[in-house]
Parts: structure tokens; C-alpha cells; sequence
């Protein structure tokens, strides 16, 4: 093994500063049992002349000091037969071994590493000089204020300081996901150890800094909820992938065009905003007074590509079935179904009617709203029941002030936001035939037939109504994303 000397060694042996980075390996090793999580970096240099080559390296733990190396030799194939034998030593560990990180852009390491780029899920820069955009002023404010929302939570919430990872590593890291929520829904006897290695390996595919002392029962992957939170944060940095070629664009107007959508803002002074606002506050709960007051700060209008389309489509097939006893309107958003004003043609009213469509609200987080309006929303199944999806693996919707609790706005409580504003959509949502239930259970499109959706009415074991369709966006799809509501809290 040849010599390691330390980055800032005086006696080691000079190097021009004329090279070029021609190969970089990345690996990390996580065992939450032994509070161990590690990364390693290797390099290849090369001389622009005179044929000297040499490994960089560093590595140590996530986030933390690192340690730097470099070894040097006379020719370019003495040098990467070392890198070699570094990163085999690395991977063939019979201990706790490296598992390599597939990263787009390195983090760590030389210039030169970083420039060595593949297919990326994170940020490119795009410097150049942009022509003044033509977008409403709302609608730049908006996708400006999403994509740097979405950009800052990949920096803040992974905080992976070895750089930004591939979508082939991010689907590594949701295979083992898989393994943990089939052994979750098992129903076996699964020891602590078994879920310990799990964890270690999804840690060790998707890198985090972790915390100096490592609790296993802070981080250990054994309930549908720890795993559903990872499983979100990875579907984030996939709708990353969607915009990676704009999220650090200077262009708004690129950024909107990525999202394959048209938004409108909506005059204040509109009929449809007023009608939208009384939607807002006549459909908040007596027991969401955590909130504070709600001021809806803008609305826009949103138009997904073929969406529309899709929706209407399903929406005359559950019509043609309508039978008036199937259909159930709660007192609460029956005034609001039937007074809206924003129909656009008569054939679109009497078809809401027909086939039992309401306005419904639906929250995301703010990072998640620039990926929702691109590939829409989806359906990721759990397999059992679980905090949040109390119905099976749907889409769900409710009133206001329900569904505002799952955004990024200040006091909410299943996002636990801390946002200023936040984001709220408002769906049309064919509810066709609707099965009645007040109690959880594991519902499937296969399982409400001949019904269309699931009601789960307030009484029993909630305390608020939810409706639940069990088509992703796509073909068969029971709602349209019609508004895109910009609100504030004022919660304490």
C-alpha cells in the first residue's frame, strides 16, 4: 500500500496543479447499533503533462471532521490499480462494509470530482442572462417562492454532505423501504436486530447526518409511520428530478414551463375568489381552532395538462350509473356544491350534479406543490392501515381547516409547520356512489364496489368527515386540482 500523506504534509512530493479529476468513488457506511456513520471518498488525478499521477482521499464521519490523504505515483495505471485496491478494501469489509452512494454531483472532494456529473435528481445552475418574464407578477412570486421552497428542503432535510443523489440510489434506498413495510405488515415476531439492519442499510443508501450519540429506537424503520415519513422525503427529491434541469434556473418563465400546468391568479375582487373564501371559512371545524384566523392571501386558478380530460371521462362513465339514492351530499359542502359560481358551461353543472362532484380541499406541504402539479397526486401503498391514511391507500379530501393541517402553514398539525403561508388545493372530486363507514379499515377500489368512493363520516371515530377516491392521477383518476389557495395562520 503506498504511503498516505496528509493534505498539508510540506515534504510531500509536488504535483502540478495543471490535472484533471478522471474517476471518484463514494461510499458510506451506517450502523445505528454502533453508533457508527461513515463515508469514504477516493479520486483519481491525473497530470495534464508529464504522466504523475495520484488518490485523493477523505472520508469520516457524515458532517463532521474529515481526514485527507494524498498517495502519488509515476504512472496513471499504478495510480488507479491503488484507487482500486482503496475502494474494494472499502466495499469487501467482513465488518460493517461501504455500500457505494451513486451521487450526480459529489459534494466532497476536488473541483475536478465535482465536474464529473451523471443522470442527477438535484440543483444545475443556469447563469445565464434572462429576458423579463410575462407571467402575472403573483404567479413569478408563486413558482419562484415553490422552487426555492423545494431546493431548501433538499439541502436542510436530507443534509447530505456527500452531494445529490441519482435516481437509481434513491430507488435503491425505497427497495429497502419495501422490505421494512412488508415486514411491518407481516404480523411476525421481528427482533429490534432485524429492523437494526435495515435502517443501517437505508442510512447507509441515503446518507444523513446523524446525531453524535446514535439512539436505534430514534431511527429504527419498524412502523408504517417512520417508514411513510422516509418514503415522502424520497417521492420530494424525485419530483426534484422532474425540475432538476430549472430549480436553480434564473428563469421564472422556465420553471413554469417545466411544470406542464397553466396558473392563473385570481382577482381578489372576482365573484369565484369571494365564493372560494366563503368555501374557506364556512367549511372550518369547530375543533381546528388551533389555527387562529385564516386570511387566504391569493388564489390561482390551475390547469394539470390532460387532467381535466382524464376527470371528466371517469366523471360521465360514474353518471351514466347515477342512482339518486347512492347519492349523499353532507349538509356542511352541499351549500357550497350546489352555489358555486364558477361552473364553466351549463353541460359542466348538470354533469357535477350527475355524477356527484364536490368542491373538496386537499394540503400538501410547500415543497411538495411544484411535484404535485407536475405528475399530480399519488397513491404509494402501505398495506395496512396507518396515522394519516386511515382508509386504505387513497387520495383524500375534506373540508378546510382538515385539510389545511397537512400544510406547511404555522400551527398545523400533522406537518407540523412553521411557515408564514402555505399551500391548500382545492379539488373537484367525484364522489360518485359513496360508501359510508365510521370506523378505519383497509379499503381498495376493489373492495367499495359497486361504490366509488369512500365517505368516512364525523361521529364515531372522527371528528371530521374525509372522502376518499382510490385512483392515482392517471386514467380513472376522481378529481381535478382546480385552485391552488396561498393562506395564513395565526396560530400562537
Amino acid at each position: 500500500m503506498a504511503k498516505a500523506w496528509k493534505v498539508n504534509d510540506p515534504a510531500q512530493p509536488d504535483f502540478s496543479s495543471q490535472h484533471k479529476t478522471t474517476k471518484r468513488w463514494e461510499g458510506n457506511q451506517t450502523n445505528v447499533a454502533k453508533n457508527s456513520n461513515k463515508f469514504y471518498h477516493a479520486e483519481v488525478q491525473v497530470e495534464n503533462s508529464g504522466g504523475r499521477a495520484r488518490v485523493y482521499t477523505i472520508y469520516g464521519r457524515v458532517g463532521k471532521t474529515q481526514v485527507a490523504n494524498y498517495r502519488y505515483f509515476n504512472s496513471e495505471a499504478q495510480c488507479e490499480a491503488e484507487f482500486n485496491k482503496l475502494v474494494n478494501k472499502k466495499k469487501n469489509r467482513k465488518k460493517d462494509p461501504y455500500v457505494e452512494v451513486e451521487l450526480a454531483i459529489t459534494a466532497v472532494g476536488s473541483d475536478g470530482a465535482k465536474d464529473i456529473k451523471k443522470a442527477m435528481t438535484g440543483i444545475n445552475i443556469d447563469k445565464k442572462k434572462v429576458s423579463k418574464s410575462k407571467l402575472h407578477s403573483e404567479v413569478q412570486r408563486l413558482v419562484g417562492s415553490w422552487f426555492k421552497n423545494t431546493d431548501n428542503f433538499i439541502k436542510m432535510n436530507l443534509k447530505c454532505e456527500l452531494g445529490q443523489l441519482t435516481v437509481e440510489q434513491i430507488e435503491k434506498g425505497r427497495k429497502v423501504l419495501d422490505k421494512c413495510k412488508k415486514k411491518v405488515n407481516s404480523n411476525l415476531q421481528i427482533s429490534e436486530k432485524e429492523y437494526d439492519i435495515l435502517t443501517s442499510n437505508f442510512f447507509s443508501l441515503i446518507p444523513h447526518v446523524l446525531p453524535h450519540k446514535i439512539r436505534p429506537e430514534d431511527l429504527r424503520l419498524n412502523s408504517l409511520d417512520r417508514i411513510i415519513k422516509k418514503e415522502e422525503t424520497l417521492d420530494t427529491f424525485l419530483d426534484t428530478k422532474n425540475i432538476s434541469s430549472v430549480i436553480g434556473s434564473n428563469s421564472i418563465d422556465e420553471k413554469y414551463k417545466s411544470l406542464d400546468a397553466k396558473i392563473e391568479w385570481i382577482n381578489p375582487a372576482s365573484p369565484e375568489f369571494k365564493w372560494i373564501e366563503q368555501t374557506v371559512h364556512g367549511t372550518r371545524a369547530s375543533n381546528h381552532r388551533f389555527l387562529g384566523k385564516i386570511k387566504v392571501h391569493n388564489i390561482f386558478k390551475l390547469q394539470r395538462n390532460n387532467e381535466y380530460n382524464l376527470f371528466t371521462n371517469r366523471a360521465v362513465q360514474i353518471a351514466s350509473k347515477r342512482q339518486n339514492k347512492d347519492f349523499v351530499w353532507p349538509d356542511i359542502l352541499r351549500r357550497y356544491g350546489l352555489e358555486r359560481c364558477d361552473y364553466e358551461s351549463k353541460e359542466e353543472s348538470e354533469l357535477f350534479k350527475r355524477a356527484n362532484i364536490l368542491p373538496l380541499f386537499h394540503g400538501t406541504r410547500t415543497e411538495n406543490c411544484s411535484g404535485i402539479i407536475k405528475r399530480g397526486l399519488l397513491i404509494r401503498p402501505s398495506g395496512a392501515v396507518h396515522t394519516g391514511s386511515m382508509f386504505g391507500d387513497g387520495s383524500y379530501f375534506g373540508n378546510f381547516s382538515k385539510s389545511c393541517s397537512y400544510s406547511s402553514c404555522r400551527g398545523t398539525y400533522w406537518a407540523r409547520g412553521n411557515s408564514d403561508r402555505g399551500y391548500v388545493f382545492l379539488a373537484d372530486v367525484c364522489l360518485g356512489s359513496q360508501k359510508i363507514v365510521e370506523t378505519s379499515g383497509y379499503y381498495t377500489v376493489n373492495n367499495i364496489k359497486p361504490h366509488h368512493s369512500i365517505w368516512a363520516k364525523a361521529g364515531r371515530s372522527l371528528y371530521n368527515d374525509e372522502f376518499v377516491t382510490y385512483y392515482p392521477s392517471g386514467n380513472n383518476q376522481q378529481f381535478n386540482l382546480r385552485y391552488i389557495l396561498e393562506v395564513e395562520t395565526q396560530a400562537k
